[in-house]
């Protein structure tokens, strides 16, 4: 089921050559680019499939049930456990599938998420089905796989593509009276989806709102019943507000405002005042672009822009946190805008900053880690925060350009 915002695209370029020709070798290009991801695994295996982050979630899990705390101290690895107590509770069954066998349990299901993810994007597009729907997504599938937040993703073994389909078929596939469920329970897993019920309410849809919220509700309740410790340290003691517990909050890997902000202007009394007043501007003007996009049809776009943004605004994102390229990739393609699909793949490719021939500990990472001084580093540095400033300036002037057309073809002509 389709929302009632969204628009399917029938004729626009469904009958070209190009379309065809995406849909006859979406198999070849998913296999190749797949096939290239497997490769980097056996030539490099602790630089492509190292999956600490699945370690984390297995031993937070095995803590649930062991009745242990989560946020005492390290799980393993001398890591900590950052996500709410309901992901905890959620990965306590996971804790007990072997190593191996979780490693690749992971790596499959995050490659079929991301199927699905494309899959349904096309459906909600085009008239495409069938043969030629499953193809088109297998296209996409394939150059999702070397987006730099996704790879970063199947290379730490996370959770993020299992959040982007969680929220993904929640606002565009899901049933009315089931609307928003999805978001509150992936909200309850990782905290950044709550930017959603904003967004939900925002674009008047009241009751997903409200569903999404009490899901998240009884997410908390559920820890409580079953990790009551942990989840009173983590609410009630600020454990969730604690961004040390992630990483240095320096870190080029926090692309968020306040990642920048914080390697700009250093922990200061003036940085959180300057990031709580950037972050609000941001979010404010952010969160209407994604209601405007929703408005005038393009409920992909806006879930992606939604999704980034909530990224921007959050205190600590990692950049394998910014999945949600993924479905705006999906929407241009579908719309004929090749090009300007092209540049935006390329500028959200994950790619070796240093090509991995003597050492096994080399990581894939796109532009972000590039070797650079001065301006172009603090640019390098921001790249995801810049990106989304850059769809959403590109956004703005598409819409405008798009009114301004609607307004010149409504004028009458005078004979």
């Amino acid at each position: 089921m389709r929302t009632p915002a969204s628009s399917t695209i029938p004729a626009m370029g469904e009958g070209t050559d190009w379309r065809r020709r995406v849909i006859a070798a979406g198999p070849w290009v998913f296999a190749g680019l797949l096939g290239l991801h497997v490769l980097s695994i056996l030539l490099w295996p602790n630089a492509n499939f190292y999956e600490i982050d699945m370690l984390v979630y297995q031993a937070g899990g095995g803590r649930v049930l062991d009745g242990a705390p989560l946020y005492d101290g390290p799980v393993t690895s001398g890591l900590l456990f950052t996500y709410p107590p309901f992901a905890g509770v959620l990965f306590a069954p996971f804790s007990l599938v072997p190593e191996l066998v979780a490693r690749f349990l992971v790596l499959g299901a995050d490659v079929a998420l991301l199927f699905l993810v494309s899959r349904v994007c096309w459906r909600s597009l085009t008239t495409h089905r069938g043969a030629e729907l499953t193809r088109l997504g297998l296209f996409t599938t394939g150059l999702a796989i070397w987006l730099d937040p996704v790879r970063i993703t199947l290379y730490l073994g996370q959770i993020n593509v299992l959040l982007l389909a969680i929220v993904t078929w929640d606002l565009v596939c899901a049933r009315e009276k089931w609307r928003g469920a999805g978001t509150g329970i992936a909200a309850g897993i990782k905290l950044t989806p709550l930017l959603f019920i904003p967004f939900l309410l925002l674009t008047r849809r009241f009751r997903a709102a409200a569903i999404a919220s009490a899901t998240f509700a009884v997410t908390v309740g559920i820890s409580f019943v079953a990790a009551p410790r942990s989840a009173a340290q983590y609410w009630f003691h600020g454990t969730f507000l604690d961004l040390n517990r992630v990483a240095f909050p320096f870190n080029p890997g926090n692309q968020s405002i306040n990642g920048g902000l914080l390697r700009a202007m250093g922990q200061t009394h003036a940085e959180k005042i300057t990031w709580l007043i950037a972050a609000v501007v941001v979010g404010v003007a952010g969160m209407a672009l994604a209601v405007v996009l929703h408005r005038k049809g393009h409920t992909l776009a806006a879930i992606s822009m939604a999704g980034m943004l909530s990224c921007v605004v959050s205190p600590y994102s990692w950049n394998h946190h910014w999945v949600w390229p993924v479905l705006l990739l999906v929407w241009l393609l579908a719309r004929g805008a090749y090009r300007s699909a092209a540049v935006f793949w390329l500028v959200c490719l994950g790619f070796p900053d240093e090509y991995p021939s003597h050492s096994d500990s080399n990581i894939l990472s796109g532009w972000l880690y590039l070797p650079a001084s001065g301006w172009p580093r603090e640019v390098l540095h921001n790249w995801w925060v810049l990106c989304y400033l850059g769809c959403a300036v590109g956004f703005v002037l598409w819409l405008r350009r798009n009114a301004r057309v609607a307004a010149e073809s409504s004028v009458p002509v005078m004979v």
